[in-house]
């Protein structure tokens, strides 16, 4: 059986790290280790797959039409058993090219739906990605939180979901972060994401302006809210004290160097940073946002507003709580034994998501899919 690993692009992201790692996974496997790979946009490609694998690269974004007959045509000459595909454009194409060529689609939803539905023209949007991903053979969600939004908002047939966590793969990450020196003298915390509104990186700021520590603060990642982020803390007197550092392609040296780490975002699916960086041996600070972070920590309580609390494995405070935030990172500067305790908690959970269970997890969805064969989909 022949497969097809599908993504829009693998310039710098999560989602894209996740994907080039479930390809690396996947490559090694004794079974369902027969697969290409398709990139939808002809853009820089910040991480390498294996030389063994076949990669198309398409010319897209734009114009979509053309970018959509493009991977139609593929598809026809490739004639895949089944397609895997990671984000919302790539699900999309997967789903129409299963109904048209009959292959089985297994699409990858990477964060909460509704969260990434912005306001314009929402109810649309929604019904759309309704229609479309209830076609699917196959969903896998990032996280539970993930899988219960499509069964709850999207009516999706519970029979047709399931959520699997990404692999951490602590061996590689350690490996990595020892590969290089940072030559940063002064301490530091580090958060790491796609500088985007949703990932709050304003609200961080401001908290740790709020925190006043010692701690230097240092920003892994690029994005359109770049300038922005820099006139705020050009406003706020911080030059010298937050960094910027732009898309690393190791930054797992910088989090290894921290004093400790902070997930600030309003909206994610399943936190690679987070989970990372505790594979580090990092004590975190996290939002309780939508989804996964409750689930990684093991929140079990409410969060007063303006306050912080202690979960089992880490620090939670509520969404865009700069005052919480400000507590939050204040009490993680001032208290070693704290950071040191949480620091081991950390290393402890993300045992849990060794890649071997990912990848076992993984071809038994694939292979449980295609095993169905008598789930047909009608066109309309």
């Amino acid at each position: 059986m022949k497969g097809i690993y599908l993504i829009n692009s693998l310039e710098g992201g999560g989602a894209e790290r996740v994907f080039s790692n479930l390809v690396k996974i996947q490559s090694e496997s004794e079974t369902l280790n027969s697969f290409s790979v398709i990139l939808l946009d002809n853009k820089k490609v910040a991480y390498q797959l294996p030389s063994e694998i076949h990669l198309n690269q398409l010319n897209g974004p734009r114009p979509s039409l053309k970018n959509l007959i493009d991977f139609l045509m593929l598809i026809k000459k490739e004639k895949p058993t089944y397609v895997v595909s990671f984000l919302t454009r790539a699900n999309f194409f997967n789903v129409l090219g299963s109904l048209i060529f009959g292959y089985k689609s297994i699409i990858s939803e990477r964060s909460n739906t509704d969260g990434r539905l912005n306001k314009r023209f929402y109810y649309i949007k929604k019904i759309v990605t309704k229609l479309v991903y209830g076609k699917a053979d196959k969903i896998i969600a990032v996280s539970k939180g993930v899988e219960n939004c499509l069964i709850e908002n999207y009516f999706i047939n519970p029979k047709n979901v399931v959520s699997l966590h990404n692999p951490v793969n602590i061996n590689m990450i350690e490996k990595i972060a020892k590969d290089s020196n940072v030559s940063i003298t002064k301490p530091y915390i580090a958060v790491m994401g796609r500088l985007v509104t949703s990932k709050c990186f304003d609200v961080l700021i401001d908290a740790y302006a709020l925190a006043d520590i010692k701690e230097d603060l240092r920003i892994l990642g690029e994005g359109p809210e770049l300038e922005r982020l820099k006139c705020k803390v050009i406003s706020l007197k911080l030059e010298k004290k937050i960094h910027f550092m732009g898309f690393q392609k190791n930054p797992y040296v910088y989090i290894k160097n921290a004093g400790f780490f902070i997930l600030p975002s309003s909206l994610e699916g399943f936190p690679n940073a987070l989970v990372e960086a505790m594979a580090l041996k990092k004590a975190v600070i996290s939002t309780n946002c939508t989804d996964g972070p409750s689930e990684i920590l093991k929140l079990n309580q409410l969060i007063p507003a303006e306050e912080y609390v202690e979960t089992e494995y880490g620090i939670m405070i509520n969404v865009k709580d700069k005052i919480g935030l400000s507590k939050a990172i204040r009490t993680l500067s001032l208290n070693e034994s704290l950071k040191n305790k949480l620091a081991k908690k950390s290393y402890l959970r993300v045992q849990d998501y060794s890649p071997d269970k990912f990848r076992d997890k993984f071809v038994e969805i694939i292979v449980n899919t295609l095993a169905n064969q008598n789930n047909e989909k009608p066109l309309i």
